[in-house]
């Protein structure tokens, strides 16, 4: 039977990250949060500058090699979306972190771990948690993209994950409590409190599907 993804132990490998980083504003400097991270040896490197083994393979977003001590994270420069290259920098990294096994090619227990690692690297779910206890929107994907600088995929799995999973309002882990802490100068410039207190999503989706009628 294969073995189940841990989202849990995702999660909170990406909040240590994040909390270590030393970065206290969005979107996140990735070339820095990952050259940073003292516990590995990681680089990053684009596809056209690198003969590493696996290289040939162009149509891969990214991929990671480890060659005497050291993660090679590669990402494919032809695509010319920040979003997806950020992403999945994230992802790559999330399968060192997690100390999974690189010679396994499409695990979906570790390729599963490594996107929920990417998803709250990129777009913490107490930041996102919080702008909503502020009074902001968040139905908008283009909102969390100039926010993250994320792709517009990741950042429309995360609207759906506040609106399908509501068990997720409210619910902070230590790390998570902390991480509004280390962005809250951040947040309090960009995005002072509107003191709402009451926000109801599906409502927010049915006032914008209503103003589109009239565009």
């Amino acid at each position: 039977m294969p073995r189940l993804p841990d989202y849990k132990k995702a999660i909170e490998a990406a909040d240590i990250i994040l909390l270590s980083s030393n970065q206290f504003e969005l979107p996140l400097n990735l070339e820095k949060l990952i050259s940073g991270i003292k516990t590995i040896n990681a680089q990053i490197i684009r596809y056209s500058e690198t003969p590493i083994d696996g290289s040939e393979n162009m149509k891969l977003p990214g991929f990671v090699v480890e060659r005497k001590g050291i993660y090679y994270i590669a990402y494919n420069d032809w695509i010319e979306n920040a979003g997806h290259n950020r992403f999945t920098l994230c992802h790559e990294l999330g399968h060192i972190i997690l100390n999974h096994d690189l010679s396994k090619v499409d695990d979906w227990a570790q390729e599963t771990e490594a996107n929920v690692f990417a998803t709250e690297l990129l777009m913490p779910e107490a930041i996102i948690q919080e702008l909503v206890n502020r009074g902001y929107s968040i139905v908008n994907e283009n909102m969390l993209e100039g926010i993250f600088n994320a792709s517009h995929t990741a950042c429309q799995i995360r609207i759906d994950e506040f609106r399908n999973m509501p068990e997720w309002h409210g619910r902070y882990t230590d790390h998570e409590t902390i991480v509004n802490v280390q962005f809250r100068s951040y947040l309090d410039s960009f995005f002072p409190n509107k003191k709402n207190k009451y926000y109801d999503i599906d409502y927010e989706i049915e006032e914008e599907r209503e103003r589109d009628e009239w565009r």
